[in-house]
């Protein structure tokens, strides 16, 4: 029997849609990828919708109720409705679990608008900007604008094609989260191994148990610069902690904690106030090697829960506090270590080069505060 010409998958989703039928079929490639099986620990499975299925009761009914670790992702092959019943089914979806990511972003309809209204939680980068980015300055300076946006707005950035090693890196030094592409995998059943090289090109340098950092390539909440004005008004550890509080929205975290290095002894203590720790509790840099390297070497450096080279010890503290994401900045003032701060994301999203060169900034400033403070850490509780 004679075989057709081939006809990428888009070509037969289109021609359903023709048809009438493109949600159905829709609904059965979601039911398929559904029923994959053994999918790796810590990961997502994205699956692919287009905007006017996704309100019917077709792909509705394909859906399954908890959608934790799904992400949908919209298809940019059409106009998005204007009505507000997709606004409303991607809030349903969000609280069902959900996270949402807009595809082909860059060479869609409505570009920029779509981005706006949808808001996701992933914004993935079409191939046309992603292909030869490491030689092509004005892809790459079209892209450094997408992902300032995306940082701006807290979602994570996926670039798509992406087909070469080299692309990969200066994809990785821009920040870009996630990738997919044949320099990263070739398509497997059911789930095919990240290359070697690719996760070698990708991945910054690790020591003891932790990612080190990168070298660095108006709606009311506190700036930095607020954040550096109000340290230079502390007068007492109470007020330390009241700056702790402020640090969250200015780094891009969802909590923060500051702790002193206590002298003459291999441990740091608590100074501001959380959920799973009381000021002035004590913890001992020998049950918490990384910890213990971020000290000794006064190098920032960051956990990330399902990185496999994350510290167990440093793992097991995160996921103990319902955290996922760890960035400790050490405190050093006069050739001395102060203390240390720490940032945490629930979200497994590590903190990008910006980031933590603004943190490293009030590291600086929050070292000298807290050595003019040490007098009064030190003194004997009454």
């Amino acid at each position: 029997m004679p075989v057709g010409p081939f006809r990428p998958s888009d070509h037969w989703f289109t021609q359903a849609h023709r048809a009438g039928l493109g949600a159905a079929l829709e609904a059965h490639a979601l039911r398929a990828a559904l029923r994959a099986r053994s999918r790796p620990e810590r990961t997502f499975l994205a699956l692919n919708v287009s905007p006017g299925a996704l309100l019917s009761p077709d792909v509705r009914d394909a859906l399954p109720e908890d959608l934790s670790g799904i992400v949908i992702e919209l298809t940019e092959h059409e106009l998005f409705s204007t009505e507000a019943a997709l606004d409303r089914e991607l809030g349903e979806l969000r609280a069902r679990g959900a996270r949402i990511a807009l595809d082909d972003a860059g060479n869609g309809y409505a570009g920029l608008q779509q981005i706006i209204r949808v808001a996701p939680d992933i914004l993935k980068l079409d191939r046309s900007l992603v292909d030869g980015v490491h030689d092509d300055p004005h892809r790459f300076a079209l892209l450094q604008a997408l992902i300032s946006f995306a940082s701006t707005t807290r979602a994570a950035v996926c670039a798509e094609g992406v087909e070469r090693l080299d692309d990969l890196a200066v994809l990785a030094s821009m920040d870009v989260t996630y990738a997919q592409g044949w320099a990263l995998a070739r398509p497997d059943v059911p789930w095919a191994p990240l290359s070697p090289e690719a996760a070698a090109a990708a991945s910054a340098e690790v020591r003891i148990g932790i990612r080190m950092a990168r070298e660095p390539h108006d709606d009311g909440a506190p700036t930095l610069g607020d954040l550096v004005a109000r340290l230079t008004t502390v007068s007492c550890v109470d007020d330390i902690r009241d700056v702790a509080a402020m640090i969250p929205a200015v780094l891009g975290a969802d909590d923060a904690a500051v702790s002193r290095a206590v002298p003459g002894k291999n441990c740091v203590e608590d100074i501001s106030r959380h959920g799973w720790s009381s000021p002035g509790e004590r913890y001992s840099v020998s049950d918490f090697p990384a910890t213990g390297y971020v000290l000794r070497t006064r190098t920032a450096g960051q956990v990330v829960v399902g990185d496999p080279a994350s510290d167990p010890a440093e793992v097991a503290g995160l996921e103990q506090a319902g955290h996922q994401a760890l960035l400790m900045v050490p405190l050093v003032f006069g050739g001395r270590d102060v203390g240390l701060l720490e940032l945490y994301r629930r979200h497994a999203m590590p903190w990008n080069s910006g980031e933590i060169e603004r943190a490293q900034l009030l590291a600086h400033q929050l070292a000298a505060v807290l050595d003019l403070l040490a007098r009064e850490l030190t003194r004997p509780s009454a």
